[in-house]
């Protein structure tokens, strides 16, 4: 008796089989339909997130914004040039001579018709104008070859600058037509006009140009012979135009201009417009925009040349 006791004791002690794999892991399949559902869960709100990003995200983000405005606009010819001194007589010598008599020296003033030198042989060579005398570098006793240029008279109260016009700019000049002139060595700028025109073109490399003159309205002090010039004239101009900074326009592959704009769906898109006049940092748009209309300029520039294909890749 006490044996069978004891033995059923000891199997009300013993547990079921399977009851302690059951106790340890009666949790496990709830703790993976947790995790599922947090994973799910975060995957919404991400999602969620992406979609509010997307939706506020401003259709001119990328984008500069450029604001047309109403002016004036003028285009000039711009001629590069220096200063000449065109009036001037040059003596030579006629044979060969000996210098006899110096009357003058480098850089007096004569008048015409004044001796300046007496030869061996007791001819005289006079100044052929007004004006001061130039190149003289001779001295009493020298024998001089014929052909060699004795002196120079030059008028230096009458500078002018001379330009280089191409014969497809020529036609656009005409006498006495108003320019101004900048020395930049003296750094002014000044009014002046055209006063010749060559009837013959030069060439130099096969480029055939005209000489062109024009005499300043004043001369200013320390101006010189030789010194560079910029001759600028109006070309085109226009009055209360339309205008936008040239870096707002962009062009396709066949070089048509257009600019990028938000439309009325407020999405970003393109148009083309006509351009008139530029002068390299405005242009006068003619029709596609208003005074006062905001177009954009892409931070990065599209790689195809196709106005609407950066259109099609905001949209999709």
């Amino acid at each position: 008796m006490g044996r069978e006791r004891r033995q059923m004791t000891s199997r009300r002690d013993e547990k079921p089989f399977g009851a302690a794999e059951k106790q340890n892991g009666a949790f496990r399949p709830h703790r993976r339909k947790t995790r599922l559902l947090w994973a799910a869960l975060l995957s919404v709100v991400l999602a969620g997130l992406v979609l509010l990003v997307a939706l506020s995200r401003s259709p001119d983000d990328g984008y500069i914004q450029q604001t047309a405005l109403t002016g004036d606009l003028t285009t000039y010819y711009s001629f590069s040039g220096s200063v000449i001194a065109p009036e001037r007589t040059v003596s030579v010598a006629e044979g060969p001579l000996t210098i006899s008599q110096l009357y003058y020296r480098e850089g007096d003033r004569v008048e015409k018709g004044e001796a300046v030198l007496k030869t061996s042989d007791g001819r005289v060579y006079r100044a052929g104008m007004d004006g001061e005398l130039w190149g003289l570098t001779l001295s009493k006793g020298q024998t001089v070859p014929a052909g060699q240029t004795l002196f120079s008279v030059v008028d230096y109260q009458d500078l002018r600058i001379r330009i280089q016009v191409d014969e497809q700019d020529v036609a656009a000049l005409s006498l006495d037509q108003p320019v101004r002139v900048s020395i930049h060595a003296l750094g002014l700028t000044q009014d002046g006009r055209i006063s010749r025109i060559a009837r013959e073109a030069s060439g130099q490399g096969g480029v055939p140009y005209f000489e062109v003159e024009v005499v300043l309205s004043q001369l200013p002090a320390g101006l010189l012979a030789g010194m560079s010039a910029e001759v600028k004239l109006e070309n085109q101009s226009v009055t209360d135009g339309v205008l936008l900074p040239v870096k707002a326009l962009q062009t396709d592959d066949q070089n048509r201009p257009y600019v990028y704009y938000v439309n009325e769906k407020g999405r970003m898109d393109a148009k083309y417009v006509t351009v008139g006049i530029s002068d390299g940092i405005y242009a006068q748009i003619q029709q596609g925009v208003t005074p006062g209309e905001t177009v954009y300029l892409p931070v990065e520039q599209p790689q195809s040349l196709n106005p609407m294909d950066l259109i099609r890749e905001e949209t999709e």
